[in-house]
């Protein structure tokens, strides 16, 4: 069973008074039902498993129609194969506080990467992280994963 445990860090850099992000749960199990097929001896895990944890963002105290930029990364080191990807959920904002030019999928590695661009204050974004690539033989120890949470004025370049 692989284990994943989130830990949150945050740097500002824009003149917003309060940025929130909350995972909810902070802790996962990947087991015997994401195999591919579930349950099955000798069966790999699934090409994308999609985890319970998910990441509210809260942004506010900020200008109307300030653009600013979310970027995270991960502060550590990953063992085995598996990548951990950041995938927004634009459903859960209203159309006019985001950039059309915002990604969909994000992998989580040590370089600081663009995830959201945003407008105006945010209520309530949420971001939810799938493991892609990930192997029975080579990732099955536990892992801790901390992710750095850093927002920069102006939009995104993407």
């Amino acid at each position: 069973m692989k284990k994943i445990l989130f830990f949150c860090l945050f740097a500002l850099n824009t003149p917003a008074q309060q940025l929130w992000v909350d995972i909810v749960p902070d802790f996962n199990e990947i087991g015997a039902e994401s195999l591919q097929p579930p349950f099955t001896a000798g069966a790999d895990f699934a090409e994308e498993i999609l985890l319970n944890s998910k990441a509210w963002v809260q942004f506010s105290e900020i200008q109307p129609g300030s653009k600013w930029c979310l970027l995270a990364r991960s502060t550590e080191t990953t063992q085995g194969g598996a990548v951990i990807h950041l995938r927004p959920d634009y459903m859960s904002v209203s159309v006019g506080q985001w950039s059309a030019n915002s990604p969909s999928l994000i992998p989580l590695n040590d370089n600081t990467l663009a995830v959201f661009s945003g407008i105006g204050e945010v209520e309530s974004l949420l971001i939810e992280f799938i493991v892609s690539g990930a192997e029975v033989l080579k990732d099955w120890q536990p892992r801790d994963i901390s992710i750095e949470w850093t927002v920069v004025s102006g939009g995104c370049l993407l």
